[in-house]
């Protein structure tokens, strides 16, 4: 991101108003979010936009399960993105997937340690969502409730940040 911000500063053209430094991490984000996104012509694979996301520039951490086994932990993950939060919105990619049956949990991970947080009594303290908008209830959901069948191309998948 800082390199971004250096270049935003070096190409605005001479003797106009100087875009302020919000401005600037907004411009930021959005490059880098479209970054993400697969090319006219890219490997087809699975674009997963959460939505209602509350803090700017956060990254949101998503990861792509292909079995029950483990689910929804990160070792057991078949495949991890990271995305920036820009305008309460983020989407990861995840290209070169086969055809099959796959879940995603996703969340906000604000201090950027890369899990989610959870207080003394096990809850969440950062934003999760899960594929299907699979509720938790006392614990994660089970793979099953959170599965979906990929037949192979490109599908996108909207779901809502729970906090």
């Amino acid at each position: 991101m800082t390199a971004c911000l250096r270049a935003a500063r070096a190409l605005q053209p001479l003797g106009t108003h100087p875009l302020s430094k919000d401005a600037m991490k907004t411009h930021c984000a959005i490059a880098l979010a479209l970054a993400t996104l697969p090319a006219s012509g890219a490997e087809p694979g699975l674009q997963i936009t959460v939505s209602g996301l509350k803090h700017e520039g956060t990254p949101l951490h998503c990861a792509l399960f292909s079995k029950p086994e483990g689910f929804p932990k990160d070792a057991a993950a078949l495949a991890t993105v990271t995305a920036p939060v820009t305008g309460g919105i983020a989407t990861c990619v995840f290209a070169r997937i086969p055809p099959g049956t796959y879940a995603v949990a996703a969340f906000e991970d604000r201090n950027g340690n890369g899990k989610l947080d959870s207080n003394v009594l096990g809850q969440p303290t950062e934003g999760y969502a899960f594929s299907r908008d699979a509720r938790a209830r006392f614990g994660p959901p089970k793979f099953d409730a959170a599965a979906f069948a990929y037949a192979g191309g490109t599908l996108t998948m909207q779901l809502r940040i729970e906090y």
